[in-house]
């Protein structure tokens, strides 16, 4: 005989599922209350506290996205979406620490997070770590990131110009892209 399903966690993975359609459709205000009433009436879910922060991160609600982020994190301390868009919040705000802290766990879950790799570069720019820097960077490549990315990016083309991390940047400019991504960066070979 099969044990009876959990009905709060079924009931949560479907509010999820409604949720994550709400925010899909640009309706992120009905996501956090469809959120708020389940977790007024049963319990907060991670899943669901992801998807109220991801609504009120695109409200443009920084401190509450964080606070709902922190929410599911602490729940399920390995859910990568919350993670990695804490940590995109984090970067935004130059808390580097806390920052560096969420995207080291989504590559540590998800080694082909290119976009975890990809902000953990960024984070070893910040740093001034060029080993770092090319590791992730060449990582974020491997697991799909365009590397074109970078020529519109500010901090990037900050990076380029020290003598260092200019020097990582153009060596992975080269082997992995063409020469028009060096002179955009101001890196003529």
């Amino acid at each position: 005989m099969r044990p009876p399903t959990d009905y709060r966690s079924a009931l949560g993975a479907d509010l999820s599922q409604q949720a994550s359609k709400l925010n899909a459709d640009g309706r992120y205000r009905e996501a956090v209350a469809l959120v708020e009433r389940f977790e007024k009436v049963v319990e907060p879910l991670a899943p669901l506290s992801y998807e109220a922060g991801y609504a009120l991160n695109r409200l443009g609600e920084t401190e509450a996205a964080l606070a709902h982020y922190s929410a599911a994190i602490e729940k399920a301390p390995e859910l990568t979406s919350a993670r990695y868009d804490r940590g995109e919040l984090y970067l935004s705000q130059a808390r580097w620490r806390e920052a560096r802290v969420d995207f080291e766990v989504v590559v540590r879950i998800q080694p082909g997070h290119w976009a975890g790799h990809f902000r953990m570069a960024h984070l070893a720019g910040v740093s001034m770590d060029p080993a770092a820097m090319e590791k992730h960077l060449t990582n974020a490549i491997r697991t799909g990131f365009d590397l074109h990315v970078i020529a519109s990016d500010p901090a990037w083309r900050t990076f380029a110009k020290d003598p260092e991390l200019g020097a990582v940047l153009r060596k992975i400019i080269i082997l992995y892209t063409d020469e028009s991504l060096l002179k955009g960066m101001g890196l003529q070979p």
